[in-house]
């Protein structure tokens, strides 16, 4: 069950018994192209993302934001590590503290000469 109680709903974070069924897929594929390949499939995204500049939005040494190739939104993006991490909680001190990670809304704001509030 999910409501609308915060100002800006994208923000809330809701949790339920099961893993939607887009999600299922999502991590079968990935999982099937780590065990074809050796390499995470996003880390191999975010390294050609990387060299190719192309939807490149900003980057440094612990992190990438790209416009994914299959973003259907405007100003969509996809916030990506350098390195294979699973969970939340395996980031390294300096990659925790990204400013990207706590408001990744910043690399368009600056975009635009503007502070996000």
């Amino acid at each position: 069950m999910m409501g609308c109680s915060n100002p800006h709903p994208h923000c809330q974070v809701w949790a339920s018994s099961f893993l939607p069924n887009e999600a299922c897929l999502e991590d079968r594929t990935q999982r099937q192209h780590l065990s074809q390949h050796g390499v995470p499939m996003l880390l191999e995204y975010a390294e050609q993302e990387a060299r190719r500049k192309e939807r490149l939005v900003v980057e440094n040494a612990d992190w990438i934001v790209v416009v994914p190739y299959w973003a259907t939104w405007p100003y969509q993006t996809l916030l990506l590590p350098r390195r294979h991490v699973c969970r939340l909680q395996d980031l390294r001190d300096g990659e925790r503290d990204s400013e990207w990670l706590r408001n990744p809304i910043n690399p368009h704001a600056a975009s635009f000469g503007l502070g996000f509030p």
